[in-house]
Order: C-alpha cells, then sequence, then structure tokens
C-alpha cells in the first residue's frame, strides 16, 4: 500500500519514443529490437487478407518466418522394427479415422509430424504402431481441434487392440519423449500462403492439396521443409493444369530446391491413380488428368 506522501508526488515521466519508431508501434523500455527475419515477398499482406488474417498485418513478416523457415525433421532412418509400407499402412488408416472424424486438415498433418517424430527419437514394437498412430492423433487433435472426440470412441475405432488405459499412456510417453513440443506449422498453412501469393485458381490448389496428401505416405517426405514440400506440390499442380513454366514465385523457392520433391509426388500420384485404396473413389477427374499429363 502506498503512503499518503507518495500518493501526492508528482507522476513520473513517460519514457520517450525514438523519432525513428514508427506510430502505431510501442516499445518498451530496456527491451531489445528483434533482428530482422527473412524478408517478406510482395503481396504478403494481400495473401494474408486472401486467408482471412488481416488482423496480423504487423507481424506478417514473423508469421512468414515462422511458416516458410519452420526446419524438417532430421534424416533418420526408421527403427528395424518399422519398414515404410508398414509405415504407411499407418498413416492411410490415419487418414480414414481422419476423415470419419470430419477434423480439420491441419490436425492430420500434425498427427503425422508427431508420428515422424516420436519414430525417430524412440524405438516402437510393431503390434503397438496403430496405437501410437492413434494418440499422436488424440495430441493433435488437443493442438488444433476446438471439441475432442472421446478416447473411448478412439478405442472403438481400433477395433478393440487397445484399451482407454494404453491410449493415455501412450500419449504421455509420447510428451515426455517429445519434451512436449508439439508445435509445428504444416505445410498446408504454407500450401494457403503460397497459393494466395501466387493467386492459384481453386482447382490448382485443390490439386496442390491432393498432391500434399498423398505425401503423408512417403516416409522421404518427413525430411523435406514444410514451406518447400508446399511449393513442390503447387509447383506440380501448374504444371498439370496449366502447362510448364507456371508456379511459385521463384524467389520463395527455386525449382532446384523443389527438383528431389517434385518426382516423388508425380510418382505417388501416378501410383495412387493406377491403384488406388480399396473403399475410396477411382474415377476423380483430376487424378484421371495427373496421370495423362504427367
Amino acid at each position: 500500500m502506498l503512503s499518503p506522501n507518495a500518493c501526492l508526488d508528482p507522476e513520473p515521466q513517460s519514457t520517450s519514443i525514438p523519432d525513428s519508431v514508427l506510430a502505431g508501434r510501442s516499445v518498451s523500455p530496456g527491451r531489445l529490437e528483434r533482428p530482422p527475419g527473412p524478408c517478406a515477398p510482395p503481396g504478403l499482406e494481400e495473401a494474408l487478407s486472401a486467408l482471412g488474417l488481416e488482423g496480423e498485418r504487423e507481424y506478417a513478416r514473423d508469421i512468414f518466418a515462422e511458416v516458410m523457415v519452420c526446419r524438417a525433421l532430421p534424416r533418420r532412418a526408421l527403427p528395424r522394427t518399422v519398414t515404410p509400407e508398414m509405415r504407411a499402412l499407418v498413416v492411410d488408416w490415419l487418414v480414414q479415422v481422419h476423415e470419419y472424424l470430419g477434423l480439420a486438415g491441419d490436425t492430420l498433418y500434425l498427427a503425422v509430424h508427431l508420428l515422424d517424430s516420436y519414430l525417430r527419437a524412440s524405438r516402437v514394437r510393431l503390434h503397438r504402431l496403430q496405437l501410437l498412430g492413434m494418440a499422436c492423433l488424440f495430441l493433435a487433435c488437443k493442438v488444433e481441434e476446438c471439441v475432442l472426440p472421446e478416447p473411448s470412441s478412439l478405442c472403438l475405432l481400433g477395433a478393440g487392440s487397445f484399451s482407454r488405459a494404453e491410449l493415455l499412456r501412450a500419449e504421455r510417453r509420447i510428451l515426455s519423449r517429445l519434451d512436449f513440443r508439439l508445435h509445428h506449422p504444416g505445410p498446408l498453412l504454407c500450401l494457403g500462403l503460397l497459393a494466395a501469393l501466387a493467386r492459384s485458381g481453386p482447382q490448382v490448389l485443390l490439386l496442390a492439396t491432393y498432391f500434399l496428401e498423398l505425401s503423408l505416405l512417403e516416409a522421404e517426405a518427413a525430411g523435406w521443409e514444410p514451406g518447400r514440400r508446399a511449393a513442390a506440390a503447387l509447383s506440380l499442380a501448374h504444371r498439370v493444369l496449366e502447362g510448364a513454366g507456371s508456379g511459385p514465385e521463384p524467389a520463395l523457392y527455386r525449382p532446384r530446391r523443389c527438383s528431389n520433391c517434385i518426382p516423388e509426388l508425380r510418382m505417388r500420384g501416378l501410383q495412387t491413380s493406377s491403384s488406388p485404396s480399396p473403399g475410396r473413389e477411382c474415377d476423380d477427374p483430376l487424378a484421371a488428368r495427373t496421370t495423362s499429363s504427367c
């Protein structure tokens, strides 16, 4: 509590703001300015507005740096007990669970990222791979979703291969192994920014999203940066629908940086179009055009 004399003291003078600071920006006394990040490309503010982020214009450069400069996972081999084919089966099953529950797209990409992160950090038994995938999806729901699915319903979707207690135990194990590092700007957000910057049409964006979903099945795709992965999908979609020579702005991702990603996406698209998974639609016009154009 202040004394009566302290209440009569004149108000301390406020800290003067340098002339170099633009109007509307607050400066805290004694706080160092953030070092400049990567230069934002032209049209970034308009791209954020197209994505419904009009209120984030002041932090446009920071958002761009956080999303586009996100690092990929280290290129480590999968555990001996898990082959790329087994991982692809689990990821494909997670895609079906994700579609059945009607979850957001970012939830699926975060779940696969957590799965790949855990597989590179710890060993897992083969009969527990499905449990690990479901626990990663449950964690991703807690980050991205407003309404969480019940653990008991997730156990039912697993055909009774694990119990509720085992699911929660696997969740704690993942959090401990990953040191609670769950935040990861996925390639879906990068794709939205790049498509808005390139002013891509809805059909191009739909096909690029299709290529991104196909990349989830590739174990090597975990070693690609989210921005480069999204740029490769968008560039391939432009090539299929509009012909060669069109794609994202070269200043963002040069063609040589995406050269090793595009063939993998094209090959996965050809394999999926020629032999679709059971229960999935095979008369997709976009997939048919991909087969004829690639």
